[in-house]
């Protein structure tokens, strides 16, 4: 199969982008050096710019904590 360089940037509150990626991390499709994940904040009242943090993606699929998951769930449902 042909590979070629892509850049993909994607925004969203879900965990089913990530989950995804991780699958195909897990069944060999990607590996981790090929995917880079990172989690943008910005602190009200404290810095005008942008934050952008990494989040690892390792060999087994899983995805490191994905920061503030959990209140954004919440407010979905």
């Amino acid at each position: 199969m042909f590979w070629r360089e892509l850049t993909l940037i994607g925004t969203t509150h879900s965990d089913i982008f990530l989950l995804t990626l991780g699958k195909l991390v897990e069944k060999g499709i990607l590996k981790p050096r090929d995917v880079k994940v990172y989690y943008f904040t910005r602190e009200k009242d404290r810095s005008p710019w942008t934050k952008a943090s990494e989040i690892k993606v390792y060999e087994n699929g899983t995805i490191e904590g994905w920061p503030d998951i959990d209140e954004v769930v919440v407010h979905l449902f």
